[in-house]
């Protein structure tokens, strides 16, 4: 539909959102502190200054919240303990925060990319059990490297802005799409038009339990068509 893989749609969203995020942060920072110069008892701001400050901040709240004699106890300082922060919850957060000094990564993304840096160790070691493992439980070797590049460098300056990136990549698809199924029934009937999208999804699939998942959707999202009438 958007002519990119999952992989690729996930990469040029983060690409684009840190650049319009860090833009739009640097200019809110100029905004204060042109605020900040009319006074001169005020320290302008700077990327750096309020980092650290965060970093304090955070640093505040483990110390004071989460590091207790055990997590059970540390779950007590929390509203709802029942959900994401009972005492296990509490331990892997707190494991978190330690691996996150040494990969600067979200907690969904880390567990399978160091599974994937050692996928062949992995592998190896399934062996011994007669299990083996395909590529497709693995980052390949160019989603890894932009899982690096993404959140390791900066943006450049060529790069889109999320906005523009947004248009073009998922709102313009998306649209030719709609109007391509449009344009291709006689008349907006939910069997006809899910004829018309199973012909556009699965044409060039072999596999018959992705033939399944993918009739089952087109089968909820055919109704959708009575919109344009």
């Amino acid at each position: 539909m958007f002519g990119k893989n999952i992989s690729e749609l996930n990469y040029g969203f983060f690409k684009t959102f840190l650049n319009s995020f860090n833009s739009d942060f640097s200019l809110k920072l100029q905004t204060e502190n042109t605020l900040l110069s009319e006074s001169a008892e005020d320290v302008p701001f700077s990327f750096d200054k309020i980092v650290d400050y965060m970093c304090r901040i955070l640093y505040v709240l483990i110390d004071k919240i989460f590091l207790r004699s055990s997590p059970d106890e540390a779950s007590s300082n929390f509203i709802d303990p029942r959900s994401r922060y009972i005492g296990k919850n509490i331990a892997l957060r707190v494991l978190e925060l330690f691996v996150f000094q040494d990969i600067n990564y979200s907690d969904d993304v880390w567990p399978d990319y160091i599974i994937s840096l050692n996928k062949e160790n992995l592998r190896n070691e399934m062996e011994k059990y007669d299990i083996l493992i395909s590529d497709d439980s693995f980052y390949s070797d160019e989603e890894l490297i932009q899982i690096m590049i993404t959140y390791n460098i900066h943006s450049f300056s060529d790069q889109p802005y999320f906005e523009e990136w947004l248009i073009n990549e998922v709102i313009i698809p998306l649209n030719k799409f709609f109007l391509h199924i449009k344009n291709n029934v006689r008349s907006v009937n939910e069997i006809e038009v899910y004829e018309k999208l199973s012909e556009f999804f699965i044409s060039d699939i072999k596999d018959d339990h992705i033939i399944k998942d993918f009739k089952f959707v087109c089968q909820k999202i055919a109704p959708f068509w009575k919109k344009f009438e």
